[in-house]
């Protein structure tokens, strides 16, 4: 889990511009319907994973520090964030097809 944990966490900033990409080109041949109830899926599959794998982004008590950042680092915040990161899995994929459709 923690190695799953590790690679999401690793990989996320790449779905995300991918993500980004996907909404902004490849909308247009694919249905949005389905892009959106897809999204809609991984959002939710994301949450229940953020809250299992919360635990593993907690660091030891030493290196605790309380910051106005800090301010979603909870439980539900870290389940939000993994929901979003999820989220973007659909239009990353429609993003990889853009990109190679347009290459």
């Amino acid at each position: 889990m923690v190695a799953l944990v590790w690679l999401v966490n690793i990989l996320s900033p790449f779905v995300t511009i991918l993500g980004i990409i996907g909404m902004a080109w490849g909308l247009d041949d694919a249905p949005f319907e389905l892009c959106l109830w897809g999204s809609l899926a991984c959002f939710i599959v994301g949450f229940i994973f953020g809250i299992i794998a919360w635990k593993y982004d907690v660091p030891p008590r030493w290196f605790w520090v309380k910051s106005k950042v800090g301010l979603f680092d909870t439980l539900i915040g870290g389940a939000f964030s993994y929901a979003l990161r999820f989220a973007f899995i659909p239009f990353a994929i429609l993003g990889v097809i853009a990109i190679i459709e347009a290459v």
